[in-house]
């Protein structure tokens, strides 16, 4: 039995707005589920709907501690031109989760790269001696 937003399902004849306005209802009907919080925030993506995607990020937020909705939440704000707020998002990103790779190539594409962890400062110390 399948509920329609299970990533290995084959495509249906449905349209993105369709599969969106699915995803919402679920997600709305078990708004703590952040597996049906994601699903909403792709489909939101999927469709074009960058307000909806916003919403539907925040949410997701809530109930998922990981990087993954913040990262979500940057790419949107990004899309939707607000640079700045994305930049400051990932950057929080990589306050906690330094070695996220998926935060480094997003700050990378909005115009900030930086470099690993203390590691321009080891090279310093080492080229002083």
């Amino acid at each position: 039995e399948s509920n329609g937003l299970e990533p290995n399902r084959p495509p249906t004849k449905s349209t993105p707005k369709e599969r969106l306005a699915d995803a919402r209802a679920a997600a709305k009907a078990h708004p703590s589920d952040a597996r049906l919080l994601h699903d909403w925030a792709k489909a939101a993506m999927k469709s074009g709907d960058l307000k909806d995607a916003r919403r539907a990020a925040d949410a997701w937020m809530l109930h998922d501690a990981s990087p993954e909705p913040k990262l979500f939440l940057a790419s949107v704000l990004e899309q939707s031109g607000k640079h700045g707020e994305a930049k400051a998002i990932v950057e929080e990103v990589l306050e906690i989760w330094p070695d996220s790779v998926d935060a480094r190539k997003l700050h990378a594409k909005l115009g900030a790269p930086i470099p690993a962890p203390d590691t321009s400062a080891r090279r310093s110390e080492v080229a002083k001696r």
